[in-house]
């Protein structure tokens, strides 16, 4: 028996709590403390503790910073257009800005929680290379 089996199973275990935990916190950040960025640090942990308990890497680095990077500019083009109001003329809630600010959190916490994992990534590939 290896000394990490344990770490294993306890990562597999926590792995699906830590993700509906992350995107509880991120769909409730309109309400209560949290949001985005909390809610996406905790996504990152649940891929950064599976990243680290097994051996092989299975994502990309280079498609991550990628997908952040394009959610970056959808998040910016997003908020200009929930600022002018643009699209509150198609929409027909009566919370307009509870819908917008629920989008703009989800998009907050996963570009966080890709930017996280790919920073943490990046430096355990660097650190290996040496």
């Amino acid at each position: 028996m290896k000394p990490y089996t344990l770490l294993k199973i306890v990562s597999k275990i926590l792995f699906p709590f830590l993700i509906v935990f992350g995107i509880y916190i991120i769909m409730n950040g309109h309400m209560s403390p949290g949001g985005g960025f909390q809610g996406g640090v905790v996504l990152a942990t649940s891929y950064i503790l599976v990243y680290f308990i097994h051996e092989k890497n299975f994502l990309d680095i280079n498609k991550i910073v990628k997908i952040e990077k394009i959610l970056f500019s959808v998040l910016i083009f997003s908020a200009i257009l929930f600022y002018f109001d643009i699209f509150k003329f198609g929409i027909i809630f009566e919370n307009y800005k509870v819908v917008a600010l629920v989008y703009l959190n989800f998009l907050i916490g996963i570009k966080v929680a890709l930017g996280i994992g790919a920073i943490i990534g990046i430096f355990i590939e660097e650190g290996e290379s040496r």
